[in-house]
């Protein structure tokens, strides 16, 4: 019981002071890009996210404090453990009706755990090197990535399911005064239909929350302009822990040769780092 409570007030003091003194103190990766995509320069970052989730999405202070109670601190292990333990991906309807129930859980952790800019930040001159104007970041969340291209003049369109935190992300664009294109998911099994071409698609941890990777794979070829460019976050090795809604059939599947053989048909690398990669 002392050990929890002294893990507890860890896990506390941990997310207090991010939330207070968030980059500066922590010395974060890539401190002036994701202080660009911030809506208030002279707050400290995490409390400007802070901020905005709770007057943009639907969720009052109370909301808050009982997220907090029953899953603990968004920055905390634990958080994840219990977010990961009340999903259920045994099929269609209960794998939307679980994000649909987490939904208000699954947006804190995105603004208040994390900044998803350090996925891309290494490639952000990428974007002049080679003429990207069009951008869909595919299964977005909260869109850091999308926000912080759209700061850099791109035009940007965002696919999610239909769900408050797309609608909290389209309004997190406008709070800036950035154009964007939404783009809403209706289920789980089913890609977006979208007859625009994209020079560069984002798709930040989302295959693996989808029961086929090669149907993805197929999607985001079609979907790039010649030579255009994906980045995918699991493009090295389809590897991530497993439960919660990281799906069994994504993992089966994206481990196989035949997913492996589809995907080098159809992209190249880069660069060595292999998670951005050309169409073919």
């Amino acid at each position: 019981m002392l050990n929890k409570k002294i893990k507890h007030k860890n896990n506390l003091l941990v997310f207090i002071t991010r939330i207070l003194f968030g980059l500066l103190l922590f010395n974060e990766k890539n401190f002036l890009l994701k202080k660009t995509t911030q809506k208030y320069l002279f707050f400290p970052h995490y409390l400007d996210r802070l901020i905005e989730l709770l007057t943009l999405y639907p969720l009052s202070l109370r909301e808050f404090r009982d997220i907090v109670y029953k899953f603990g601190f968004p920055t905390s292990e634990v958080y994840k453990y219990k977010f990961d333990e009340n999903f259920t991906q045994t099929g269609k309807s209960d794998l939307f009706d679980s994000y649909k129930r987490l939904d208000a859980v699954y947006t804190t952790r995105l603004m208040l755990a994390y900044n998803r800019v350090d996925f891309f930040a290494d490639y952000v001159d990428i974007l002049k090197e080679r003429n990207i104007t069009t951008v869909l970041d595919y299964g977005c969340g909260v869109s850091d990535i999308g926000i912080l291209l759209a700061k850099k003049g791109c035009f940007v369109s965002l696919v999610d399911l239909d769900l408050p935190k797309l609608s909290f992300t389209k309004k997190r664009f406008g709070l800036r005064g950035l154009p964007v294109t939404v783009y809403q998911c209706q289920d789980t099994e089913s890609l977006v239909e979208i007859s625009s071409k994209f020079d560069l698609i984002i798709a930040t941890e989302i295959i693996e929350h989808f029961r086929y990777p090669i149907k993805m794979i197929d999607y985001f070829h079609d979907h790039l302009n010649n030579n255009g460019l994906l980045y995918l976050s699991l493009g090295k090795t389809f590897e991530r822990e497993s439960g919660g809604d990281h799906l069994d059939e994504a993992f089966h599947e994206g481990k196989s040769q035949e997913y492996w053989k589809n995907f080098r048909s159809k992209f190249k690398p880069i660069d060595n780092s292999y998670l951005i990669f050309e169409k073919k």
